[in-house]
This record gives C-alpha cells, sequence and structure tokens, in this order.
C-alpha cells in the first residue's frame, strides 16, 4: 500500500517481516539518504555551471 522496501526478506527473497522499517531507517537512513542526493545534485550544477556559465 506504501511503497517502501521492506526490511526482513528470506534468502529467496520473501518477506520474513511486513516492516518496512524500524527506528533506524526513519531516523537515521532515510534523512542521510536524502542529504547524499542534495550533496550529489549540488555538485552536479556546480559542474553544470563551469562548463555553461
Amino acid at each position: 500500500e506504501y511503497p517502501e522496501w521492506f526490511g526482513y526478506l528470506n534468502r529467496q527473497g520473501e518477506v520474513l517481516l511486513p516492516l518496512k522499517g524500524g527506528k533506524w531507517k526513519g531516523c537515521f537512513h532515510v534523512p542521510r539518504g536524502l542529504f547524499q542526493c542534495w550533496k550529489v545534485l549540488e555538485e552536479l550544477r556546480e559542474t553544470n555551471e563551469i562548463i555553461h556559465p
């Protein structure tokens, strides 16, 4: 219903627990991933400004 990765799968890729995250995913991994995307986008913008002033 809500798109996101399941956190717990068996070796065949079947869902073991229907949980989509825990205390670390919401408070650490998701914000960290967004921060990394932000930094990559900044670098791309700066590179584009150098190439196309």
